[in-house]
């Protein structure tokens, strides 16, 4: 089982995440935060979700999730990511992945480190509009993919 925490209620999660999610029995969204935990509030009723955060830290620490799906601005995103990876969890980051080369490096680097557990467990099937895509990465590095559906195996749609 997929069980993702959210950062922040960007307007691209219901379509890119939440949709998906309801249609796949093998993953959940548990929680989620925003900068605003009123709006974080909000969405977690609007979609679902049982648990909203106080802060993005409390997210990545939750132990119900082995997975951060992070749709924050581009700049935020290295961060974020990196945080996740080294809490354990696998990353599908929002596109664009990184702000530069060098995050985008540094970011796929936490990912291979030995002490960062599994690849990921997501196949993110093609055939969707061009625009829609992201990263995800976890010890294997970063893999990019066209979104359609989730779906919990070891193969990655590249």
């Amino acid at each position: 089982m997929i069980r993702f925490g959210v950062l922040g209620a960007a307007k691209i999660s219901p379509n890119a995440l939440v949709k998906p999610c309801a249609d796949e029995d093998r993953a959940e969204i548990h929680c989620v935060a925003a900068r605003d935990k009123e709006r974080a509030g909000e969405f977690a009723a609007e979609h679902g979700i049982a648990v909203v955060h106080n802060n993005y830290s409390d997210v990545i620490n939750d132990p119900a999730i082995n997975a951060v799906y992070n749709p924050l601005p581009i700049s935020m995103h290295h961060e974020w990511t990196i945080k996740a990876l080294r809490a354990g969890k696998h990353v599908l980051c929002e596109k664009s992945f990184a702000a530069n080369s060098r995050e985008a490096k540094e970011m796929a680097a936490v990912a291979e480190e030995p002490d960062i557990d599994g690849s990921v467990p997501l196949s993110l099937s093609p055939g969707v509009p061009p625009r829609a895509g992201g990263c995800a990465i976890g010890n294997s590095g970063a893999r990019t993919f066209r979104r359609r559906s989730l779906s919990h195996s070891n193969h990655r749609s590249e």
